[in-house]
């Protein structure tokens, strides 16, 4: 599971110090074009419009290089914190590093980083957490312990949130062999969970063929798909998901900025390596969650549609307003 937003934001951040072809680079992979405008400007005002988000990236560098003022500046102008040092204390630098985090996620993500390598010079540190609350209830009452097939052969017992009459917006594509279905939440978000139609397709047959094509045209398609009443079951959601993106990275063709990168807008005459990259991500969506008095009153109808996830299926959690999704990624298996 990844945040694209808040990894984009992150990158953008170090776009700031960026010079020559590293910004190239960073540009292309980001897909931002001179038309674009400044970017800086665009997320600072982007992640306050995302209020049930909770992102925080930040710089850590080695004690003792000389930052560039203006670099500073336009890091505390865009992104509200300036780059932290690291001192000659590894233990030190892990308390500094996960205080931080701490703070900027209230508390919700209190560890980040286990160890901070001596020859560390810079590390690149983001951290997004997401609380969501439904616009239509659970009841709590109604949760149980249910089968997920993690396999054909290999089940395991989860807690699933329950409603028999969910409002739900769902497709069925059998040109792809999947089943797609959206549940609001407030903020102007939904989640869209997609599942393999068939038991023999596998989560990695659905990621072969859905491409970004097809992903626009179903989200399209559900925004003006109605809700109706829906039998749904599907596992309580509580994911933390931690990624060293050094390789993620060097897959987006970064790999001359991860080693030999032109940071001279952030330290003059500096020989400069990012030596670290994590990502952290958590998303809680449960029934305790949900704020009782935002019930979406519906209609019973006579014949109520079925929507039960029970296998593994790929979620996005997808900002309506802004048209992007603020996760995604793949829930194999529930217990993990």
């Amino acid at each position: 599971m990844i945040s694209p937003v808040s990894l984009a934001a992150a990158l953008t951040h170090l776009l700031l110090g960026a010079r020559n072809k590293t910004q190239h680079d960073l540009e292309r992979a980001l897909f931002y074009t001179r038309e674009n405008g400044c970017v800086h400007e665009v997320f600072k005002e982007l992640l306050k419009r995302t209020q049930s988000l909770q992102s925080a990236s930040q710089l850590f560098y080695r004690e003792g290089m000389c930052l560039q003022k203006p670099f500073l500046k336009r890091s505390w102008q865009f992104y509200g914190n300036e780059p932290v040092p690291l001192i000659a204390n590894a233990s030190e630098n892990v308390r500094t590093i996960n205080s931080w985090v701490a703070e900027e996620t209230g508390g919700k993500i209190t560890n980040l980083v286990d160890q901070v390598a001596d020859e560390t010079i810079l590390m690149l540190l983001n951290a997004v957490y997401f609380n969501g609350t439904w616009k239509a209830k659970f009841n709590k009452k109604d949760t149980s312990v249910e089968h997920f097939w993690v396999t054909r052969d290999k089940k395991v017992e989860v807690e699933m949130l329950q409603q028999s009459t969910y409002p739900l917006a769902s497709l069925y594509r059998p040109e792809l062999n999947i089943k797609v279905a959206k549940m609001q939440l407030f903020g102007k978000n939904s989640l869209i969970i997609i599942v393999p139609q068939n038991s023999w397709n596998t989560i990695a047959d659905t990621e072969a063929i859905l491409t970004v094509e097809h992903l626009h045209a179903l989200v399209d398609e559900l925004k003006r798909t109605d809700y109706k009443p829906t039998s749904v079951m599907f596992p309580k959601l509580n994911l933390q998901f931690q990624q060293d993106l050094l390789l993620p990275f060097t897959d987006m063709g970064l790999l001359d900025v991860l080693l030999h990168p032109n940071l001279c807008g952030m330290a003059a005459r500096q020989s400069m390596e990012i030596s670290s990259a994590q990502h952290r991500a958590v998303l809680t969506l449960n029934e305790e969650g949900v704020e009782a008095a935002a019930v979406t009153a519906i209609s019973v109808a006579r014949n109520v549609l079925v929507f039960e996830v029970q296998r593994p299926y790929l979620l996005l959690l997808w900002n309506d307003e802004l048209g992007f999704p603020l996760f995604m990624g793949r829930v194999l298996d529930p217990t993990q």
